[in-house]
């Protein structure tokens, strides 16, 4: 996560996606089903091409 002007942007692989609610759908820390958590975006993956 870094702040870049009006909202945080979270850092997945390569990508820079904004954390906002109409992005950002779920976050689970974690758990028995997630070791390692889990971030479910509505994000396209070709949005900067």
């Amino acid at each position: 996560m870094a702040e870049f002007g009006a909202h945080p942007i979270m850092t997945i692989g390569s990508e820079l996606i904004p954390f906002v609610p109409a992005i950002v759908k779920s976050v689970q820390l974690k758990s028995a089903e997630f070791p390692a958590g889990r971030v479910v975006v509505d994000w396209q993956p070709n949005w900067s091409q």
